[in-house]
């Protein structure tokens, strides 16, 4: 099986660096995760009204509506099968 990038890319996937090759080569066969750390230098929103849908985003771990800076973070990503 090929991961979701190598699928879409096609041959190009070879193109890119192998440290991006590795990082989202993997499919969910490999039992692998990419987990990514590091600081955002400043995080902020737009207008009140996008606020709803941040928190909504919330709710589902994939948005937030906080704001600030310097803020340390860090990303999973796991390759796996809808159920």
């Amino acid at each position: 099986m090929s991961s979701i990038y190598q699928r879409a890319l096609g041959s190009d996937f070879h193109r890119l660096h192998p440290r991006i090759q590795a990082r989202f080569g993997f499919d969910s066969t490999d039992g692998r995760a990419s987990i990514g750390r590091g600081t955002m230098e400043e995080i902020w929103h737009g207008r009140p009204y996008t606020l709803p849908f941040l928190y909504v985003g919330a709710w589902r771990r994939i948005m937030f509506p906080e704001q600030g800076r310097n803020l340390p973070f860090t990303v999973a990503n796991y390759a796996y099968v809808d159920s």
